[in-house]
């Protein structure tokens, strides 16, 4: 039976609770014991029109329990979507949708229009949530379970944002007002798409429908929400902002979800300018300013902020590099990622950018000592073994209060199934793609990017872990030809000092025998453990 179909025939508490993973006894703990004042932190973000934005995170207990119930209903939508029930306007909260794939529909138009829902996430109020999960043909749930889902996803009042069960929600409940102005797109032939509050309507036509938007007056410039288009989103039970209304023409920079979109998406060419000066500054200083605000907030120049936090413009050079590599593999039309064929050509300037940014973070100035071994599962025994064997605390690690703490980072390869895209994924930007030979890319980094590096703090070592083997000789030549450092299965020092923070250090030899990690382990009690 499909977790949907369980769902749908759920009616008491405990047969909900188990598709949760939970007891009915947790669960109404959760539910009923826990104090609403003990749910929810409250505190409050800056947005960038200067403005406060209330976040209600919700604390660990009701968290988890979130969780689960948002990995149901992705669980439900999915299978709705096998059977032809899909919603391909809808780009928000959804896996293989970004800002990008909501962006591309809206390439080339004669006019983009814009315009964002007022208030999205408490707009979904509790009875409006559970109402939804009764009345809707592909759930109708049983009047408990809708109001157990309410009470787990709602604050008392409405879906909270920062609640991990909010962004599905809202996107199940969406699917309302998609429907209605999807007709209305078809009625008057333009396109139509929806990035959670963000609403986009577009066409090539010489004349933009007056029914879903009109120049006020003729030749202003100043446009407002037609009439039908407006009614049609009141009657879903939703308001329009309308601060946030926007028409931009193809004379004009056109641009949906925050990227440009008059040839092909793209960030803006100013936002690019300035993460390449802050990428400059932190190269040259170990430091970077970025702006919160805009000029008219501050009511004058923006006031830079000093920082040595390199999330926030990771998170800035990873979003242009993949929006740009999508661009290009677009234009090539293949769905591979975009690494030139040709080694002389030279790779994109997002992409060598993005290189440089992760060479610097991870090797130049990593927060603690840094270990890459050949493999993702050698990662695995080396963090359980500093977990499970108290000699190596707390020099490798701590446990504080329950959890372990690694006081050594540990490269990390990908999943199977990643979360994000290849083309964003550490390693293969950095070309560290597992084994000797995949290491080898480092070496060739240390001599080719670290001249280009100004500000070079070196506090912690990089040691490459390798296995003893004949695995060795993919990455000797660039090792001697670039440092002058011999290494073989018959070199025997415990480690080996490349340069600079960078070092070697081979699985323990064993004569002529190959050896590698999974040698290090001892059996106790016929179980594995570590020696």
């Amino acid at each position: 039976m499909s977790v949907l179909q369980k769902l749908k025939e759920a009616t008491t508490l405990h047969q909900i609770a188990d598709l949760l993973g939970y007891s009915a006894k947790g669960l109404s703990y959760v539910l009923y014991q826990l104090p609403m004042s003990e749910k929810y932190k409250t505190f409050p973000i800056k947005k960038k029109d200067g403005t406060d934005r209330t976040i209600k995170a919700p604390t660990p207990e009701l968290k988890k329990l979130q969780k689960h119930l948002a990995n149901l209903l992705y669980a439900c939508r999915a299978e709705m979507e096998k059977e032809g029930f899909k919603n391909t306007v809808s780009h928000g909260f959804r896996r293989g949708h970004s800002i990008v794939t909501n962006a591309e529909q809206h390439r080339q138009s004669r006019f983009v229009f814009n315009l964002d829902l007022q208030d999205y996430f408490p707009t979904f109020t509790f009875w409006r949530v559970r109402g939804f999960f009764i009345k809707d043909k592909q759930f109708a749930l049983h009047e408990k379970v809708a109001t157990i889902i309410a009470q787990i996803a709602c604050d008392g009042t409405a879906l909270p944002q920062g609640s991990p069960c909010s962004p599905v929600i809202s996107d199940l409940v969406g699917q309302i007002l998609d429907q209605r102005l999807v007709r209305l797109a078809k009625k008057y032939q333009v396109t139509y798409s929806r990035y959670a509050d963000d609403i986009t309507f577009s066409t090539r036509q010489k004349e933009f429908p007056s029914a879903i938007a009109c120049e006020e007056p003729a030749g202003s410039g100043e446009w407002q929400i037609g009439l039908e288009l407006l009614d049609r989103i009141e009657n879903a039970d939703f308001e329009v902002n309308p601060e946030k209304t926007r028409m931009s023409v193809k004379t004009s920079r056109q641009s949906v979800t925050g990227l440009v979109v008059n040839a092909k998406v793209n960030v803006a060419s100013e936002y690019f300018r300035n993460a390449k000066a802050m990428c400059r500054t932190l190269f040259n200083e170990g430091r970077y300013y970025r702006t919160h605000l805009p000029p008219e907030v501050e009511g004058g120049e923006p006031q830079p902020e000093w920082t040595t936090n390199t999330k926030p413009l990771h998170g800035i050079i990873g979003h242009i590099h993949y929006v740009k590599s999508r661009a290009v593999r677009r234009d090539l039309g293949n769905k591979k990622d975009p690494e030139p064929a040709d080694k002389k050509i030279k790779p994109p300037a997002a992409r060598t950018l993005f290189r440089k940014f992760l060479f610097y973070t991870t090797f130049v100035a990593p927060d603690r000592p840094l270990i890459v071994a050949e493999g993702k599962t050698d990662i695995v025994y080396l963090r359980e073994a500093m977990k499970r064997l108290p000699q190596y605390h707390p020099v490798l690690g701590q446990f504080v209060d329950g959890k372990f703490q690694s006081a050594v980072r540990l490269f990390r390869y990908p999943k199977d199934k990643p979360k994000r895209e290849p083309i964003n994924r550490m390693n293969e930007i950095l070309e560290i793609t597992g084994g000797a030979a995949g290491l080898r890319s480092i070496v060739l980094d240390y001599d080719r990017i670290l001249p280009k590096i100004v500000h070079r703090p070196m506090a912690h070592p990089v040691i490459l872990l390798l296995d003893n083997d004949d695995g060795l000789s993919h990455i000797d030549k660039a090792i001697k030809g670039h440092f002058g450092v011999q290494i073989s299965k018959k070199t025997t020092l415990p480690s080996y000092h490349l340069a600079h923070n960078l070092y070697v250090v081979k699985t323990p030899e064993s004569g002529e025998d190959d050896t590698f990690i999974e040698q290090l382990f001892r059996k106790r009690q016929n179980l594995p453990t570590f020696s």
